[in-house]
C-alpha cells in the first residue's frame, strides 16, 4: 500500500494565470505551493514480509541538554502520548470526511487513498503557514494546536517506521528547494524534527524537468517502484521554489492466508441488476467481527502477520433495490461510530466464512479543490496564502496537492490496503458469514497508534475517477458525489501535509478555532485514541456537531505530528510503514530559519533546495523521484507535468508507505471466482479469497452493518471492513452507512468491548486501487478557504512575507490486498456491538467500506471504499 502527497509552492508576481495540464490543475498565482499526496500497494506476496503499503503527500511552494530526572521523562512521555492521541483523533477525523468527500464525488466509483499521507504532508505545510492561512488548515484537519500535531507526528512516524517487524510499513518525507531560494532555518529543522524531512537542494530555476525526474526516482525508490511518475510533466517551472513529499509503503502478509487453490470466479454485485465477475477468496477461520444492526452492516477484522496492522471491511448485508447499501453507510459513517463499532468490546473472535475478492486498484488525485472547498482556500490563492514560516519573503503559494495510490489485496495478504468499519451486534447465526461480494468500505489501521493509514470504498468500477476528502467527512462527501464508486485515501497523509502548512501560517485570523486544518490532524490524533482505547482524555473535534476536541494551540499540532511520526516510523516492526516529508525550494527564495528549523524538527522534513525559476520541470522530476522512492515505487509522478512552474517557490512532501503480510494469511487455493453484487440487479466476477478463522467481530444491529478486523503481523496493523448486510433495491447499503456515519459512531462500533474474537467464514475480494484527488475544492468546503486565496492567505510564517498561497493539494493512493496482506491502505471505521454466537459469515461480495490503521497508536492510515471490480 503506498501513498504520496506533494504540496508545490511558487512565487508571486503582478500577473496571475491559471494553467491545467492533464489531469493537474495549476493555479500559477503568486509563487505556488503544491501538495502532492500518493499511495500504491501491490507486488507479490509470496515473501515472508510481502504486502506493502505507500503513501506520500508532498506540497510544493515556489517562489546538550541534561539527563532528566526520572519524573520528568515520565511527566515528557505522558506528554508525548497525550500529543499523539490529540493527533490520530484529529487524523482520523479529517479521514472519515475526505472519505465521505471522495464517495460524494466519486459515485459508484473504487477510491483508494492514504489519509496519514495527505495529512502528514498537510501538517508540514502547517509548519510554516501563518494568520488565516494557518487558521484554515489548522480547522480543516481538525487541529486546535498545531505544535501538538508535529510533536506528535515526530513520535508517531518513529513508531510506524519501525524495522523489527514482520511486515514493510515505511513512511518518508523529503523537502525540495529551489537552490536560490531562502528558506527559513527555523522552517527547515521544524520539519526535520517532527516529519524527519530533510531538505534537498533543487535547480527549479534552470532544470525544473530534471528536478521533477530526480523528485519521481524518490518516491519510486521510497514505494517499491509502485508509485511511478509522481509528479507529470509541466507541474514543476521555473516558479517553483519548494516541494514537500510524503510517501508510504506498506506490504504485509495475512495472519491467516487465503488458500489460493480455493480462490475461483464469483459473481460481485455491483448493483440489484448488474454483477461482475471476480477472483474470489475464500477462508473459514476465527477471525474479529462485529455488526451494524441499523445499518445493517458487518465489519470483519483480517491481521497481517504480527497482528500490528490490520485490514477492517465494513460489508453491508446485502444490496436492494439501486442502492449498494454503501451509500448509506458512507453518509452515516463519523469518528464516533467508527470507533464504537471496532472497539475491543465490539469485536468478537468468533468462527467466520469469508468470502473476499482480489483486487488491485491505482488512484490519482489532485486536491487543491477539494481542500479549498473544505475551508483552505487561502493556502491556493496567491493574493492571501501566508508561507512566511518557510520563507521570510511570505511570496509563496500553494499550487497543488496531487496524490497517488495504489492497493493489491490477494490470498496472501496487501501490499498497499485500503479498510472501513461498522459495528457488530448479536447474530444468531452459528457460523458467520462475511462474504463481499457487493460495495464495501475498508481501511488499514496500525493497531498500536491506531492511525487509518489507508482507506477506500470498493465498487469494482473504474478505478481512476475518485477525487479525495479527508476523513470520514472526507469519506461522506466522495460518498455523495460518487455513490457507487471506489474511494482510497490516508488521512493522515493529508493532515500532515497541512499540518506543515500551517507552520507556516500566521495566527491573524482566528485559525484555531476556525482552520479546516483542525478537522484533518484531529481525525487522526482521535484514530489514536479509537482503536487504542487509553487515550481517555482526548476532546474530539467534529465540525458537524459541537466542539468537542479542543487542541488550544497551534503548537500542539506540530508536536503531535512529530510524536505520531515517530511512533508510525518504527524500525522493529513486522511490517513496512514509514511517513516522510520534505520540503522543496526555490533556491533563490528565502525561508525563515525558524520555519524550516520547526519543520525538521516537528516533520523531519528537510528542505532540498530546487531551481523551480529555471528549471521546474527538473525540480518536479526532483520530487516525484523522491516521491517514487519514499513509496516504493508505487506513486510514480506524483506532480504531472505543468504542476509546478517558475513561480513556484516551494513544493512540501508527505509520504506514507505501508505494506504488511495478514497475521492470518489466506490460501491462494482457497479463491476463486464469485460474483460481487454492485447492486441489487448488477453482479460482476471477482477473485473472492475465503479463509475461516478467529478474528475480532461485531454487528450493529440498528445499522445492520458487519465489522471485521483483519490483523496484520505483529498485530501493529489492522484492517478494518465494515459490510452492510444486504442489498435493498438501488442501494449497496453503503449510503445509508457513509451518510450516517460520524466519529462518534466510528469511536463507538470499533470499541474492544463491542468486537469479540469468533470464528468467521470470512469471503473478501482481492483489490488493487490507484487513486489520486485535487483536495482544493473539498477543503475549501470543509472550511480551508484563506489559504487558497491569494489576497488573504497568511503564510508569511515560512518566509517572513505574505506572498505565499496555497495553490492546490493532491492527494494519490495505491492499494492493494490480496492472499498474504496488504500493500498501501486507507481507512475508515465504525461501530461494534457484540454478537453472542459461536462462528460468525462475513462473506463481503458486495461493496464495503474498508481502513487499515495502526493499533499501536490507533491511527487510521488509510481509508476507503470498494465497490466495483
Amino acid at each position: 500500500m503506498l501513498a504520496r502527497e506533494v504540496l508545490v509552492f511558487s512565487s508571486a508576481q503582478s500577473s496571475i494565470k491559471e494553467h491545467f495540464e492533464g489531469a493537474v490543475p495549476i493555479v500559477r498565482l503568486r509563487r505556488e505551493l503544491t501538495v502532492i499526496l500518493g499511495m500504491a500497494v501491490g507486488g507479490s506476496f509470496r515473501k515472508c514480509v510481502n504486502s506493502d503499503l505507500n503513501s506520500s503527500p508532498y506540497l510544493v511552494l515556489k517562489g546538550s541538554s541534561k539527563p532528566d530526572s526520572s519524573a520528568l521523562r515520565r511527566v515528557r512521555k505522558a506528554a508525548v502520548l497525550r500529543s499523539m492521541e490529540s493527533l490520530c483523533a484529529a487524523n482520523t477525523t479529517f479521514a472519515v470526511e475526505l472519505l465521505r468527500k471522495l464517495c460524494e464525488k466519486n459515485s459508484g466509483q473504487n477510491v483508494f487513498f492514504s489519509p496519514f499521507s495527505i495529512s502528514s504532508a498537510l501538517s508540514m505545510v502547517l509548519l510554516g503557514s501563518r494568520g488565516s492561512t494557518e487558521a484554515q488548515i489548522s480547522k480543516v484537519l481538525s487541529l486546535k494546536n498545531a505544535q501538538d500535531a508535529h510533536n506528535g507526528y515526530q513520535s508517531l512516524l518513529s513508531e510506524i517506521n519501525d524495522p523489527n517487524t514482520k511486515y514493510i510499513l515505511r513512511t518518508a518525507n523529503r523537502l525540495y528547494g529551489e537552490k536560490t531560494f531562502e528558506f527559513l532555518a527555523s522552517f527547515i529543522e521544524s520539519s526535520q524534527k517532527s516529519y524527519h524531512a530533510g531538505l534537498e537542494q533543487m535547480d527549479f530555476l534552470h532544470a525544473a524537468e530534471d528536478s521533477r525526474k530526480q523528485i519521481n526516482g524518490w518516491v519510486e525508490e521510497r514505494t517499491e517502484g509502485k508509485i511511478q511518475n509522481l509528479l507529470a510533466e509541466g507541474i514543476l517551472s521555473s516558479l517553483t521554489r519548494f516541494v514537500l513529499v510524503n510517501a508510504i509503503y506498506f506490504k504485509g502478509n495475512w495472519e491467516k492466508q487465503f488458500n489460493k487453490q480455493s480462490t475461483r470466479e464469483f459473481p460481485f454485485q455491483i448493483t440489484k441488476n448488474e454483477t461482475r465477475p471476480v477472483q474470489m477468496m475464500f477462508k473459514e477461520d476465527r477471525f474479529k467481527m462485529a455488526c451494524v444492526g441499523d445499518l445493517q452492516t458487518k465489519i470483519l477484522e483480517l491481521p497481517y502477520v504480527g497482528n500490528e496492522l490490520s485490514m477492517i471491511i465494513l460489508l453491508p448485508d446485502a444490496i436492494r433495490d439501486e442502492s449498494t447499501g454503501l451509500e448509506r453507510l458512507e453518509k452515516e459513517l463519523t469518528y464516533e461510530k467508527l470507533i464504537r463499532w471496532i472497539s475491543p468490546e465490539m469485536m468478537e473472535s468468533t468462527e467466520v466464512r469469508v468470502s473476499l475478492p482480489r483486487f488491485k486498484l491505482e488512484e490519482d488525485y489532485h486536491l487543491k479543490g477539494l481542500l479549498s472547498s473544505m475551508g483552505m482556500p487561502d493556502a491556493f490563492d496567491s493574493g492571501k496564502a501566508d508561507f512566511s514560516g518557510i520563507s521570510s519573503g511570505n511570496e509563496l503559494v500553494l499550487s497543488e496537492v496531487i496524490h497517488k495510490s495504489f492497493v493489491e489485496v490477494n490470498e496472501e495478504g496487501t501490499e498497499a490496503a485500503a479498510a472501513t468499519v461498522l459495528v457488530a451486534n448479536s447474530c444468531s447465526l452459528r457460523v458467520r458469514e462475511f462474504t463481499a461480494d457487493h460495495p464495501f468500505l475498508f481501511f488499514i489501521r496500525h493497531n498500536k497508534t491506531s492511525s487509518i493509514l489507508f482507506c477506500g470504498p470498493i465498487t469494482m468500477e473504474n478505478l481512476s475517477n475518485a477525487n479525495s476528502r479527508f476523513a470520514l467527512d472526507l469519506l461522506r462527501r466522495f460518498s455523495e458525489a460518487n455513490p457507487t464508486g471506489n474511494v482510497f485515501f490516508s488521512p493522515v497523509s493529508i493532515s500532515a501535509a497541512l499540518a506543515m502548512v500551517l507552520l507556516g501560517a500566521k495566527e491573524e485570523t482566528n485559525y484555531i478555532s476556525q482552520s479546516p486544518f483542525k478537522l484533518i490532524i484531529t481525525s487522526s490524533s482521535k484514530a489514536l485514541r479509537i482503536f487504542m482505547g487509553h487515550f481517555d482524555k482526548l476532546l474530539l473535534y467534529n465540525t458537524r456537531s459541537p466542539m468537542t476536541l479542543h487542541l488550544d494551540k497551534v503548537e500542539d499540532v506540530h508536536s503531535r505530528f512529530q510524536a505520531l511520526t515517530m511512533d508510525i516510523n518504527r524500525s522493529n516492526a513486522p511490517y513496512l510503514l514509514r511517513l516522510a516529508s520534505r520540503l522543496f525550494g526555490e533556491k533563490s527564495y528565502s525561508f525563515l530559519p525558524d520555519f524550516l528549523t520547526n519543520m525538521q524538527k516537528l516533520y523531519g522534513a528537510d528542505l532540498a533546495t530546487v531551481d523551480f525559476l529555471q528549471a521546474c520541470d527538473k525540480a518536479r522530476k526532483e520530487i516525484n523521484q523522491w516521491v517514487e522512492e519514499k513509496t516504493e515505487g508505487k506513486i510514480p509522478n506524483l506532480l504531472s507535468e505543468g504542476s509546478v512552474d517558475s513561480m513556484t517557490k516551494l513544493v512540501l512532501v508527505n509520504a506514507i508507505y505501508f505494506k504488511a503480510n495478514w497475521a492470518e494469511k489466506f490460501q491462494e487455493a482457497d479463491t476463486t471466482d464469485a460474483p460481487f453484487r454492485l447492486n441489487k440487479n448488477e453482479k460482476r466476477t471477482v477473485k473472492m479469497m475465503y479463509q475461516k478463522k478467529k478474528f475480532n467481530f461485531g454487528y450493529i444491529p440498528e445499522e445492520k452493518i458487519r465489522v471485521l478486523e483483519l490483523p496484520y503481523d505483529g498485530r501493529d496493523l489492522s484492517m478494518i471492513i465494515l459490510l452492510p448486510d444486504d442489498i435493498e433495491d438501488d442501494s449497496t447499503g453503503l449510503q445509508k452507512m457513509e451518510k450516517q456515519l460520524t466519529l462518534e459512531k466510528l469511536q463507538e462500533w470499533t470499541r474492544p468491548e463491542h468486537l469479540y474474537s469468533t470464528d468467521v467464514h470470512v469471503r473478501l475480494p482481492k483489490f488493487k486501487l490507484e487513486e489520486s484527488y485535487d483536495l482544493k475544492s473539498d477543503l475549501a468546503s470543509m472550511g480551508l478557504l484563506d489559504v487558497f486565496d491569494s489576497g488573504k492567505a497568511d503564510l508569511s510564517g515560512m518566509s517572513g512575507a505574505r506572498d505565499l498561497f496555497l495553490s492546490e493539494v493532491v492527494h494519490k493512493a495505491f492499494v492493494e490486498v490480496n492472499e498474504e496482506g496488504t500493500e498501501a491502505a486507507a481507512a475508515t471505521a465504525g461501530i461494534a456491538m457484540l454478537c453472542m454466537v459461536i462462528e460468525e459469515d462475513f462473506n463481503a461480495d458486495h461493496p464495503f467500506l474498508f481502513f487499515i490503521r495502526h493499533n499501536p497508536t490507533q491511527n487510521i492510515l488509510f481509508l476507503g471504499r470498494y465497490a466495483s471490480p
